[in-house]
């Protein structure tokens, strides 16, 4: 038993610091609600690939342990919610600054077609790292209604975020995660995802 959960967590430490990304196609469902801020201040972007990585890899860790299969990484959604993540700096809201519905961004970047999409966003300030991609996971994963959608019946996922700066010096990241289900992608547990799965909630419970 011991010789087991040793082969657990070492395969679990090996697929914490490299879970799949890639793939394509499409994303339409709002699901989430947030009031309206104003953000004056001077923004500038970062999208940077190792952040687009780590909420990847731990958006895949929680639905792994919760028993979902991983979402797969789309370029199209990740260049619409890079869009999204700097919209929300000006507008706190699913609503994008020109008044429309958030999903109105997926279309000019050639996602069409599919069955259902969420948008979550995230606003990090403050502490050690505003910048660590764990913080927006964990207040997605503590909110009930983003929780619902980072679990959902979703094939692909797309991430953005964006660096703000108040006039007061305040630094601020925005995230943005758009799923999607494309009605042709497989969608099921996989024995993989359920390995996975298991091995970090053991991790967790112990705590690695």
């Amino acid at each position: 038993m011991k010789k087991i959960f040793a082969l657990l967590l070492t395969a679990g430490m090996l697929v914490a610091f490299a879970l799949p990304a890639a793939a394509s196609t499409t994303v339409a469902r709002d699901v989430l609600y947030a009031a309206e801020r104003a953000m004056p201040g001077v923004a500038t972007s970062t999208n940077t690939n190792a952040q687009i990585r780590d909420v990847l890899r731990l958006t895949n860790n929680e639905r792994r342990m919760n028993f979902r299969p991983a979402v797969q990484e789309n370029s199209a959604l990740n260049a619409a919610a890079a869009v999204r993540a700097r919209e929300a700096a000006q507008r706190w809201s699913h609503t994008r600054p020109n008044g429309q519905i958030w999903h109105t961004v997926l279309a000019p970047h050639g996602v069409t077609g599919f069955a259902h999409a969420s948008e979550n966003l995230a606003s990090i300030s403050g502490g050690a790292n505003p910048a660590d991609a764990a913080r927006a996971v964990a207040s997605w994963m503590s909110s009930p209604a983003h929780r619902e959608a980072l679990l959902g019946n979703h094939t692909h996922v797309g991430h953005g975020v964006y660096r703000h700066v108040a006039a007061n010096g305040t630094v601020t990241y925005f995230w943005a995660q758009i799923f999607m289900h494309d009605n042709i992608t497989s969608n099921t547990l996989g024995i993989w995802d359920l390995i996975v799965g298991v091995t970090l909630t053991l991790m967790r419970a112990v705590g690695l």
